[in-house]
């Protein structure tokens, strides 16, 4: 992976929230192992915090897994959380490119 920082923090003794923090290069070619983590994690635990920031570069891609990932929670009953801080410049690419709303559902 090229300047990609993801992390997994188990929940800690007594906690029901597994903290996963996402950041730098989220561009599609990163994304293949992201997207196994993801998995694994959301088979794993109940209640997933998704912590997103520090971002440089943001697809597409990046979008349908953040609402992929969202919607497979959903349907399993399971809890999702976002916590999105995204630089003024990547924002104002998601709302030249009709994404901001997107984000903001998430």
């Amino acid at each position: 992976m090229k300047d990609i920082n993801f992390r997994i923090q188990a929940p800690k003794k007594g906690d029901k929230k597994v903290q996963i923090f996402m950041g730098g290069d989220l561009g599609v070619n990163n994304l293949k192992e992201v997207v196994k983590n993801l998995k694994t994690a959301e088979k794993d635990y109940e209640n997933l915090v998704i912590n997103i920031n520090d971002v440089t570069v943001c697809d597409l891609a990046t979008i349908q897994l953040l609402v992929s990932l969202k919607n497979t929670c959903i349907s399993h009953n399971k809890k999702i959380s976002f916590n999105i801080d995204l630089s003024k410049d990547i924002l104002e690419l998601l709302q030249i490119s009709g994404l901001t709303s997107i984000i903001k559902s998430l």
